[in-house]
C-alpha cells in the first residue's frame, strides 16, 4: 500500500496524540481544514486509523453534554508505517 506525504504527516500527528491503545487526543474536531478532514477519511478507508468512539450513539454524547465527535487511533497496519507511539513503550 502506498501513502501520500500528507497521509504520512497526518498519521504522525495522530501518533503523537495517541496516549494509549484505543485512546487518542486527536479528535475529529482537530481536523480543522477540509484538506486534513479528507486525508483522515482516506486513512480510515485504507484501514490506517479507526474511530475509537464508533460504539457511542448520539444520545451517549448528549448525556455527557457534547456534540458527537470521533476519536482517531492508529491501527496495527498504520504502526508498520509510522511506528509505535512513544507512550506505548
Amino acid at each position: 500500500m502506498r501513502l501520500t506525504k500528507l497521509e504520512l504527516e497526518v498519521l504522525e500527528l495522530i501518533k503523537t496524540n495517541q496516549n494509549e491503545e484505543g485512546h487518542s487526543d486527536f479528535l475529529s474536531t482537530d481536523a480543522l481544514t477540509k484538506k486534513v478532514g479528507g486525508v483522515v477519511s482516506s486513512l480510515e478507508k485504507k484501514g490506517m486509523i479507526y474511530n475509537s468512539y464508533s460504539h457511542m450513539a448520539k444520545q451517549d454524547f448528549k448525556d455527557i453534554g457534547e456534540k458527537p465527535f470521533k476519536m482517531w487511533c492508529l491501527t496495527r497496519i498504520a504502526i508498520q508505517f509510522v511506528g509505535l507511539p512513544k507512550s506505548w513503550n
